[in-house]
């Protein structure tokens, strides 16, 4: 008899960001341009997130770890959106009361690190002194 119960998709987020970290680095070390490697590797990361199952009725969450993975998949659904299209609306979650987005800080902070590394392979020009001229 065949079982009812759906397998839930695996969860790579993990796994995707350390292999996102060390293809930076490994693209960082033989000059080429690192920050195109992170911004795809976080966008994979965020598409690849899988949606949680629920168990409850009418497919609602049945109890609070659901209700968690509910907001951790928003959370990469919102990060995904804002590296594609960007934030406008992020700001706005910062308002007394209202607790903010955790996908305003994660975008924030990806652009940052995207802003750190290298997005062409030129390198700028060196001075190696003050010119008298």
């Amino acid at each position: 008899m065949a079982s009812k119960y759906a397998k839930p998709s695996p969860n790579l987020t993990v796994p995707l960001v350390g292999i996102t970290a060390l293809l930076t680095v490994a693209t960082a070390a033989i000059s080429l341009p690192a920050g195109w490697v992170l911004f795809a590797g976080f966008l994979v990361v965020a598409w690849a997130h899988p949606t949680p199952m629920l168990t409850g009725p009418k497919e609602t969450p049945a109890n609070e770890r659901e209700e968690r993975l509910i907001r951790r998949h928003r959370s990469w659904l919102d990060t995904r959106n804002s590296m594609l299209m960007g934030n406008s609306w992020g700001w706005e979650t910062l308002w007394c009361g209202i607790p903010p987005r955790l996908s305003y800080f994660v975008t924030g902070a990806i652009g940052a690190l995207v802003a750190t590394v290298p997005l062409s392979g030129a390198r700028p020009p060196r001075r190696c002194g003050w010119s008298a001229g």
